[in-house]
């Protein structure tokens, strides 16, 4: 089906396209490599220690009711947002996907086929 000379150029081409991402793979694996190699910090953990204690607040920076005013509209939109596209999507499916069909026809009641009544 496929020639030799066609196939080996194919595979030349192929080989140059991906050459670059395994290039990068290659640099990216020997980076890691090396941070992976350098000696981390080490701190010594303690209970006592203020540097990472941080005060317990009785009460809060924002308050309940904030959160209900800002996330409402939020929510309202999204609810919104969601309706319309389920019930603008639904029709545009159905006028475009569906069967073709005009006003008056679709006013008449269905008669089935000849062929089912022998």
């Amino acid at each position: 089906m496929f020639s030799t000379l066609r196939l080996q150029t194919r595979t030349k081409e192929l080989c140059k396209s991906y050459g670059k991402d395994w290039g990068l793979v290659l640099v990216v694996l020997i980076a890691f490599s090396a941070i992976d190699q350098i000696e981390p910090f080490h701190r010594q953990f303690s209970v006592k220690d203020t540097t990472i204690q941080h005060p317990f607040a009785k009460k809060e920076t924002v308050p309940d009711w904030l959160l209900g005013v800002k996330y409402t509209p939020y929510s309202i939109f999204r609810w919104f947002l969601f309706f319309m596209l389920l019930y603008g999507l639904i029709p545009l499916w159905q006028g475009g996907v569906g069967k073709k069909r005009n006003k008056a026809n679709a006013c008449l009641p269905f008669t089935p086929p000849s062929f089912f009544f022998v």
